[in-house]
Protein backbone atom coordinates (compact mmCIF):
# COMPACT_ATOMS: atom_id res chain seq x y z
CA UNK A 1 0.00 0.00 0.00
CA UNK A 2 2.94 2.35 0.84
CA UNK A 3 4.50 1.59 -2.95
CA UNK A 4 1.15 1.70 -5.00
CA UNK A 5 -1.78 3.84 -2.63
CA UNK A 6 -3.64 0.87 -2.90
CA UNK A 7 -5.53 0.76 -5.64
CA UNK A 8 -8.22 -1.68 -7.15
CA UNK A 9 -6.05 -3.60 -9.16
CA UNK A 10 -3.89 -4.58 -6.07
CA UNK A 11 -5.88 -5.62 -3.45
CA UNK A 12 -5.40 -8.85 -1.91
CA UNK A 13 -6.97 -12.03 -3.31
CA UNK A 14 -8.65 -12.62 0.25
CA UNK A 15 -10.94 -9.49 -0.44
CA UNK A 16 -14.26 -9.43 -2.20
CA UNK A 17 -13.44 -8.66 -6.03
CA UNK A 18 -12.97 -4.84 -6.76
CA UNK A 19 -15.73 -4.33 -8.54
CA UNK A 20 -17.64 -5.14 -4.96
CA UNK A 21 -15.12 -2.45 -3.39
CA UNK A 22 -15.41 -0.16 -6.09
CA UNK A 23 -19.68 0.15 -5.74
CA UNK A 24 -19.25 0.18 -1.97
CA UNK A 25 -16.74 3.36 -1.91
CA UNK A 26 -19.28 4.90 -4.82
CA UNK A 27 -21.92 4.46 -2.62
CA UNK A 28 -20.58 6.03 0.38
CA UNK A 29 -19.64 9.19 -1.62
CA UNK A 30 -22.85 9.36 -2.98
CA UNK A 31 -24.27 8.99 0.76
CA UNK A 32 -21.87 11.15 2.49
CA UNK A 33 -19.67 8.45 4.65
CA UNK A 34 -16.34 10.34 3.72
CA UNK A 35 -17.95 13.69 4.95
CA UNK A 36 -19.27 12.38 7.98
CA UNK A 37 -16.14 10.64 8.76
CA UNK A 38 -13.84 13.46 8.68
CA UNK A 39 -16.80 15.69 11.12
CA UNK A 40 -16.32 12.92 13.90
CA UNK A 41 -12.72 12.73 13.64
CA UNK A 42 -12.72 16.36 13.75
CA UNK A 43 -14.95 16.45 16.82
CA UNK A 44 -12.67 13.81 18.70
CA UNK A 45 -9.63 15.40 18.48
CA UNK A 46 -11.07 18.49 19.28
CA UNK A 47 -12.29 16.57 21.82
CA UNK A 48 -8.65 15.30 22.65
CA UNK A 49 -7.58 18.62 22.53
CA UNK A 50 -10.10 20.22 25.00
CA UNK A 51 -10.81 22.41 22.30
CA UNK A 52 -14.93 23.60 21.38
CA UNK A 53 -15.93 21.50 18.11
CA UNK A 54 -16.17 24.97 16.56
CA UNK A 55 -13.10 25.84 15.29
CA UNK A 56 -12.16 30.25 15.39
CA UNK A 57 -9.79 29.71 12.28
CA UNK A 58 -8.89 28.02 9.28
CA UNK A 59 -6.05 28.00 7.08
CA UNK A 60 -6.73 26.87 3.43
CA UNK A 61 -3.84 24.82 1.74
CA UNK A 62 -3.19 22.95 -1.77
CA UNK A 63 -0.77 20.67 -3.14
CA UNK A 64 -0.47 19.21 -6.93
CA UNK A 65 -0.09 15.40 -7.44
CA UNK A 66 0.73 13.85 -10.57
CA UNK A 67 -2.14 11.53 -11.52
CA UNK A 68 -1.55 8.26 -13.98
CA UNK A 69 -5.63 7.50 -14.17
CA UNK A 70 -7.26 8.58 -17.19
CA UNK A 71 -10.81 9.39 -14.85
CA UNK A 72 -11.15 12.36 -13.24
CA UNK A 73 -10.03 15.56 -12.31
CA UNK A 74 -6.73 16.46 -14.34
CA UNK A 75 -5.07 19.67 -15.48
CA UNK A 76 -1.40 21.03 -15.59
CA UNK A 77 0.03 23.01 -12.67
CA UNK A 78 2.31 25.35 -15.26
CA UNK A 79 4.67 26.48 -11.50
CA UNK A 80 5.39 23.09 -10.63
CA UNK A 81 5.36 21.10 -13.90
CA UNK A 82 3.06 18.67 -12.65
CA UNK A 83 -0.39 17.29 -14.91
CA UNK A 84 -2.49 15.52 -12.51
CA UNK A 85 -4.76 16.97 -9.74
CA UNK A 86 -4.82 19.70 -6.92
CA UNK A 87 -5.86 18.51 -3.56
CA UNK A 88 -7.82 21.94 -1.37
CA UNK A 89 -7.29 21.22 2.14
CA UNK A 90 -9.11 23.47 5.18
CA UNK A 91 -7.68 22.50 8.63
CA UNK A 92 -8.08 24.10 11.89
CA UNK A 93 -5.44 25.26 13.69
CA UNK A 94 -4.82 21.86 15.55
CA UNK A 95 -4.06 20.83 11.73
CA UNK A 96 -6.90 19.16 11.38
CA UNK A 97 -8.76 18.72 8.10
CA UNK A 98 -11.90 19.96 7.78
CA UNK A 99 -12.76 20.27 4.42
CA UNK A 100 -10.89 18.33 1.72
CA UNK A 101 -11.87 19.00 -2.21
CA UNK A 102 -9.80 17.67 -5.22
CA UNK A 103 -9.40 19.80 -8.48
CA UNK A 104 -7.75 20.06 -11.95
CA UNK A 105 -4.16 20.59 -11.17
CA UNK A 106 -4.50 24.06 -12.78
CA UNK A 107 -6.89 25.32 -10.50
CA UNK A 108 -5.20 27.90 -8.45
CA UNK A 109 -6.20 28.65 -4.57
CA UNK A 110 -7.99 31.49 -4.88
CA UNK A 111 -9.89 29.84 -7.52
CA UNK A 112 -10.06 26.62 -5.30
CA UNK A 113 -11.07 28.75 -1.91
CA UNK A 114 -14.39 29.46 -3.16
CA UNK A 115 -15.45 25.88 -3.60
CA UNK A 116 -14.05 25.39 0.04
CA UNK A 117 -15.71 27.96 2.22
CA UNK A 118 -19.16 27.34 1.40
CA UNK A 119 -18.91 23.55 2.38
CA UNK A 120 -17.09 24.57 5.69
CA UNK A 121 -19.83 26.86 6.33
CA UNK A 122 -22.37 24.28 5.64
CA UNK A 123 -21.00 21.72 7.59
CA UNK A 124 -20.58 24.17 10.85
CA UNK A 125 -24.43 24.75 10.04
CA UNK A 126 -25.11 20.94 10.13
CA UNK A 127 -23.59 20.34 13.02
Amino acid sequence: MLGTGCPLRAVPKSSPPSASIQNRLCEWCRTGVPERMLDAFHARVRDLADLSHEPTAAAVDSRSVKTTQSGGPSGHDAVKRIKGMRRHVTADVEEVPIVIAVHEASVQDRDGAPDIIPQMLWRRRRR
